[in-house]
């Protein structure tokens, strides 16, 4: 029962040519995992990210017909929150409030914002698996941020048993001190720091494939099972396996609009508005590269 909670124990023994997915291991009948962009605006404009524009954008449907819309997946799931920064959704600890009645949540965020020393007080640490928190260090420090509210929100949730981890992007530029700067935060109490390998194009190479050997084992050694793996580099291609994305999990929109998973962006109708319809069965995957390779070792199989 809620075997979902170890998703890193089950990606830890994925092995490519399994006839199974991992997903029958983990999940029981009613359980479910869900990634939800639950907006795109963000307080930060990092050059490594740049998705998502600053605008704030009103929610069109209240918030409990948009708690009450993700049991349409089961009876209790793993609901992964992301963004832009979620903690700028109008409402959001209500909205948590009500979705840790029945679910679980992991939620990403840049850890910026004053309303997380409210979440820490009002949300159960119980019905959270993990708060992945961007570290941006050098966004921080260019834009004369600095680093001591980052420190202090990370201990309050910390200080109230919440599995938080701090991600720090490599980039390939400043490996070295990226690695400094994540010894320097542990030193500062932050133990939960994890290496996060950069993902676009710098000097006209793509990463993360163009790191070299030595790169990534030296990236890989700063990586926490629970938040980032060296399996991640290892395994991102599912083309032409089954895939129970589509079927049994989904990447939605903060429209609403359901789509296969975070690379297929295959729709299935619109979650807040009623019209999803999911697959009936597993189909194979079409992408050359899984941008989030835990949903493909999770539910791909040969």
């Amino acid at each position: 029962m809620l075997e979902f909670i170890k998703i890193q124990n089950y990606l830890s023994e994925y092995q490519p040519n399994k006839n199974t997915p991992q997903a029958q291991k983990m999940f029981d009948k009613g359980e479910f995992m869900v990634s939800w962009f639950i907006n795109d605006n963000c307080n930060f404009s990092c050059n490594y990210c740049g998705h998502y524009n600053r605008k704030p954008v009103s929610p069109k449907y209240d918030i409990q017909h948009i708690a009450q819309s993700f049991d349409v997946f089961g009876d209790c799931g793993h609901i992964i929150i992301t963004g832009g920064e979620p903690f700028l959704y109008p409402g959001f600890i209500d909205l948590c409030k009500l979705l840790t009645e029945k679910h679980y949540l992991s939620i990403n965020t840049n850890l910026s914002q004053a309303s997380i020393k409210d979440f820490a007080e009002q949300i159960s640490h119980e019905r959270i698996i993990m708060i992945n928190a961007g570290v941006h260090y050098d966004y921080r420090i260019d834009n004369k941020i600095g680093m001591d509210n980052f420190i202090k929100l990370y201990k309050i949730l910390s200080n109230k048993n919440f599995n938080v981890v701090g991600s720090y992007v490599i980039h390939p530029a400043k490996i070295l001190q990226g690695i400094k700067n994540i010894q320097f935060l542990k030193q500062l109490g932050l133990t939960n720091i994890s290496a996060k390998t950069y993902y676009g194009t710098y000097d006209g190479k793509n990463y993360p494939s163009a790191y070299t050997q030595m790169e990534i084992d030296l990236i890989s050694s700063y990586m926490l099972q629970g938040l980032d793996m060296p399996e991640y580099l290892k395994y991102t291609c599912f083309k032409n396996k089954f895939c129970l994305t589509g079927k049994d999990f989904f990447s939605i929109e903060h429209t609403g609009e359901v789509l296969r998973c975070n690379t297929d962006k295959q729709s299935y109708g619109n979650l807040f508005e009623k019209t999803f319809i999911p697959s009936k069965t597993a189909e194979k995957c079409t992408q050359s590269t899984c941008i989030c390779p835990y949903q493909g070792m999770v539910y791909s199989y040969k």
